[in-house]
């Protein structure tokens, strides 16, 4: 039985699913935008580039969603003078944190490297 303050796999899901496909429309966006960009002489990967540091930023918006999970404080409203209570929650944790890994290698690597393609 989960706690009431655990968040549901199914906005967990929700937000990787989210994160997902904007982590894979971004570069595409960006290596569509350089190939209909060309110009002769010239890099033409600068967008494709640029969309590497995109992806990491969702992936750091997983970091802090794994982190925020981890830990919730939850203080009744008829009792605000209670100390809080205290509800760990690490397999979501482990769920943003290894999306959001995932995300930050490959927005790295796109970033690093996406102008050798």
């Amino acid at each position: 039985m989960t706690s009431p303050l655990e968040e549901p796999d199914s906005v967990v899901s929700r937000y990787i699913r989210a994160a997902w496909c904007v982590a894979v429309l971004v570069p595409v966006a960006g290596a569509v935008l350089d190939f209909a960009h060309v110009t002769p002489g010239r890099c033409g990967s600068a967008w494709f580039v640029r969309s590497g540091a995109l992806v990491d930023v969702f992936g750091a918006y997983l970091g802090y969603r794994s982190a925020k999970v981890l830990i919730t404080t939850w203080v009744p409203e008829e009792r605000p003078e209670q100390r809080p209570i205290l509800s760990t929650n690490p397999q979501a944790s482990q769920r943003y944190a290894m999306a959001a890994f995932t995300l930050l290698a490959i927005g790295t690597l796109i970033w690093g490297f996406g102008d050798l393609l």
